[in-house]
């Protein structure tokens, strides 16, 4: 009987055949940058494992469940570690900088101290102790020209009770985090403090919504306080720098705050290193500042619609403003879903009238299972019954909602017609998924038959209008 030969570490070996030159600061970056999204991939299947095994019952016992804990713990920080010397290093590939260098700044050990260069301490009861600076910026000193030093709450300590020096290392989260540009932390952070932890894996990439965070165009409303951050930051830094292992010392982790720590961590290092075609944003200050105030509202409440492109649209295009603010104004329902780029082309392309004409269509196609023809049978509802009528062509087209709506702007950009009901000319439309756009019809005769039902379908005019 053949036996069935898996892939296994030989053959991984075999096709490891890549040989980085490490003394490149960029290829150093990369390298480091890779093998975090390794660890990355691997926890976010290992989660799924232990899902997977818990809900059956095979993880059940409450010392295996906290062993694993502490592994997937300390592999999430050992990710954000990566990823955050992986974006130094990327940070500091300027001429004259030599990667050995770059790597020893990083493994050396030091000591926290102040932006002016003097050392900060810790009590035993873990208070931190710093010196203050007087109104010339020189250090506040005692009677006998000795250092004073102060904590939080302005309590004041000396040499004898100021507490211990604080050691840091190249692994710990908080140093690794402060060496980060400060455009880079501040990006961090705001993405840290703003998404809910919850939803952390939903909001992964960096996007237009995050530059006008950072400029202050929209305001952050914080999930949590910068407090919390720093606190949750200072206690998980000894998931791995102290307790390597489960069994040498005792710390309540949070399998939660540090997924959503090397989550964010890894959009900001992606975003830097690697970023996409859409995440190289041109847009400027002055462009930014011509916003109006009913723009920022819009963006405030619908920015999963949001884009670079939507932005330089509105301030140069005084109609696609008008059409924004018209939108927000009267508190049309626009699709959840649809994708920054389809809306943007629908401003640019539609009237209100369209827009709003595709929006209904997305919702009737997105409800289509509960919604009967006998719901529009008011008089009034006359339309509504109609672009049901429509929906039931695309939904035996088997199209989605989201292809519905492409379909409609590919249909508007080629034909240019009036996408309104009283001009639809839907068997064009059925030729056009069928030729042009090589779209496959399953349902071809039960389609054509639905449309001969039309008093007004010309199939051999190519004419379909109400």
């Amino acid at each position: 009987m053949e036996v069935i030969k898996l892939f296994g570490p030989r053959e991984l070996d075999i096709k490891n055949t890549y040989n980085p030159n490490l003394q490149d600061i960029r290829e150093s970056s990369l390298r480091t940058y890779g093998e975090a999204n390794s660890f990355y991939r691997k926890e976010e299947l290992y989660m799924k494992d232990v899902e997977r095994r818990i809900l059956s019952k095979e993880l059940s016992k409450e010392e295996d469940i906290y062993d694993e804990c502490h592994a997937i713990a300390s592999d999430l920080a050992k990710c954000c570690e990566m990823y955050l010397k992986a974006i130094y290093i990327f940070e500091h590939n300027i001429p004259g900088n030599k990667i050995d260098d770059i790597w020893e700044k990083l493994k050396n050990q030091e000591y926290k101290m102040d932006s002016n260069g003097n050392l900060i301490y810790i009590t035993s009861f873990g208070v931190y102790t710093f010196v203050k600076y007087d109104l010339n910026g020189e250090p506040i000193r005692d009677k006998d020209g000795k250092l004073v030093y102060f904590d939080a709450d302005n309590n004041t300590y000396n040499e004898n009770n100021r507490g211990s020096k604080i050691k840091r290392s190249g692994h710990q989260l908080d140093r690794l985090i402060e060496l980060l540009s400060p455009s880079s932390n501040l990006l961090l952070e705001t993405r840290m403090l703003t998404i809910p932890m919850g939803s952390t894996e939903n909001n992964s990439s960096i996007s237009i919504l995050d530059l006008l965070l950072e400029k202050g165009v929209l305001q952050r409303d914080n999930q949590i306080s910068e407090e919390e951050y720093t606190s949750w930051i200072l206690k998980h830094k000894k998931t791995f720098e102290e307790a390597r292992y489960s069994g040498q010392k005792q710390y309540d982790v949070n399998v939660e705050f540090l997924y959503h720590l090397a989550t964010q961590i890894r959009a900001v290092a992606q975003f830097i290193i690697e970023p996409k075609n859409e995440q190289k944003f041109s847009i400027t200050d002055d462009e930014i500042s011509k916003l109006p105030n009913e723009i920022k509202q819009f963006i405030s409440f619908h920015s999963h619609l949001l884009s670079e492109e939507l932005i330089k649209l509105i301030v140069n295009n005084e109609e696609a403003k008008n059409k924004i603010i018209t939108l927000f104004s009267n508190k049309y329902v626009l699709p959840q879903t649809i994708s920054p780029i389809d809306f943007y082309k629908m401003i640019k392309l539609m009237s209100n009238q369209e827009i709003v004409y595709c929006s209904y269509l997305y919702y009737m196609l997105s409800n289509y299972d509960t919604l009967t023809l006998e719901s529009f049978d008011d008089k009034t509802k006359k339309e509504e019954k109609k672009i049901l009528e429509i929906a039931e062509i695309f939904k035996l087209l088997g199209m989605s909602p989201s292809q519905t709506i492409k379909f409609i702007i590919q249909l508007k950009e080629t034909f240019k017609d009036k996408i309104t009901i009283g001009n639809e000319s839907f068997w064009k439309l059925f030729k056009v998924l069928r030729n042009k756009f090589n779209y496959k019809i399953y349902n071809y005769n039960i389609v054509r038959n639905k449309l001969n039902h039309y008093p007004d379908c010309d199939i051999n005019n190519d004419k379909f209008k109400f």
